[in-house]
């Protein structure tokens, strides 16, 4: 058996735009977080020339580079708004926050 933790530290900022009422201004955010990922390793012999494993591993993924362009759109006078990186089609997506993935045991 062996066992670990890693702890990733992320300190990020984007600069983007935003547009108040049709006028075009920078938009500057930044973001600070820590992962703590865990992983475990188990290996047991069953008989001569059978192992079982089993591992476990908490996970994470990054976003793409475009997911992380701070975009608003503010119209005061119909009080609406979007946050987010535009897509193809024109409209904001929601930002994300990175996924952490933890994987269910598997058998190799």
């Amino acid at each position: 058996m062996n066992v670990g933790l890693r702890v990733v530290n992320t300190d990020e900022t984007s600069s983007g735009s935003q547009t108040i009422d049709g006028v075009l201004s920078p938009h500057i955010v930044s973001n600070n977080y820590t992962n703590f990922l865990p992983s475990a390793n188990f290996r047991y012999d069953l008989a001569q020339g059978v192992v079982a494993r089993a591992t476990y591993a908490r996970t994470m993924t990054r976003p793409e580079l475009g997911d992380l362009s701070p975009t608003s759109n503010i119209e005061s006078g119909t009080r609406t708004g979007a946050r987010g990186t535009p897509t193809r089609s024109g409209g904001p997506d929601p930002p994300e926050p990175p996924a952490a993935i933890s994987p269910a045991a598997r058998a190799c």
